[in-house]
């Protein structure tokens, strides 16, 4: 699977998981547990025959096949394979992308889909509104996307704790000319007042191009843009990875790697976060934008080459 279809799945995790729970004895983590054992046992078992005809049925906890919410595996040219009913339809998964799915719905620490609240999340953490941000359907990809003022931004109540460990942030935004420069899409620091840039991160804007800011564990901050074509006033998909095995920084528009910057690692740390403001909501770096579909993965870089953007359905 390319990392562009990789990217697709996400949302979809979520069916998944509503077939899972269907089988009323597992979880999903414990049916991929399961799988991922399986997986580690078959390594060296090699099977006679070939082709698509060469299947076995493994011999695991399962739910019968012929109820809805059943489960089953089998072993299809030496990988295993799970299967699903819900009805009178039948599913099949292979272990790498049930992998894949399982880690990335543990990774996704924050998911703001804007749909029915301004602040409505997902991850475990919650925001607090400030300066009356509110929903609506301009701009929005499905249903409603927050409206951002410049005079309005979301604050994470919890700071979220990432670094050292790969990342991915993404949204859908809009953002109007009239923005003042250095304000932020998302940003992050370590909550203290003072100018200490440890681990500080800023992904925004400076007028017609991206601003990038990062701050590494010394406190020493380097800072970047990024040229973007019809950059204001347009909607745009923007995402931000980082690799840390090989600590890059990749930046995305419209699912197109505009930027790559090696040999910087992210420390990790607990952060306060803003949505659509920079520097603890300093009046000059508000953004005035439109935010739709806002995510953020700490534990997976979805994306490390040119992919097609989430349309609404892969949001469903």
């Amino acid at each position: 699977m390319n990392t562009s279809s990789n990217g697709q799945h996400i949302a979809r995790s979520r069916h998944l998981e509503e077939l899972a729970n269907a089988a009323k004895r597992y979880t999903f983590r414990e049916i991929l547990d399961v799988t991922e054992a399986v997986a580690a046992e078959l390594e060296n078992i090699s099977i006679s025959g070939g082709g698509e005809s060469s299947s076995t049925e493994l011999i695991l906890p399962t739910v019968p096949s012929t109820v809805d919410g059943g489960f089953w595996y089998e072993l299809t040219d030496n990988v295993p394979m799970l299967w699903l009913r819900q009805g009178n339809y039948q599913y099949r998964f292979n272990y790498d992308m049930l992998k894949f799915v399982g880690d990335t719905s543990n990774a996704l620490v924050a998911y703001l889909t804007f749909d029915n609240s301004a602040t409505a999340y997902a991850g475990g953490n919650e925001w607090t509104a400030v300066g009356s941000p509110y929903i609506a359907q301009i701009n929005a990809i499905r249903d409603n996307a927050l409206q951002l003022n410049g005079s309005s931004y979301l604050q994470c109540v919890t700071p979220l704790t990432f670094g050292e460990r790969d990342l991915t942030f993404d949204c859908y935004a809009c953002i109007d000319s009239s923005t003042p420069n250095f304000s932020a899409l998302f940003y992050a620091n370590d909550g203290v007042t003072s100018n200490n840039r440890v681990g500080e991160f800023h992904f925004g804007n400076n007028g017609q191009v991206i601003n990038l800011g990062l701050g590494d564990a010394a406190g020493t901050y380097s800072q970047d843009t990024i040229g973007v074509t019809n950059m204001t006033n347009t909607l745009h998909h923007f995402a931000l990875t980082y690799t840390h095995a090989n600590t890059t920084i990749r930046v995305f528009v419209d699912g197109n790697c505009l930027y790559t910057k090696t040999n910087f690692a992210i420390p990790r740390m607990a952060r306060m976060c803003y949505i659509g403001s920079n520097k603890h909501g300093l009046g000059q770096f508000r953004m005035k934008v439109t935010i739709d579909q806002l995510r953020f993965f700490d534990g997976v870089a979805l994306w490390t080459e040119n992919f097609t953007p989430p349309t609404a359905a892969d949001y469903e």
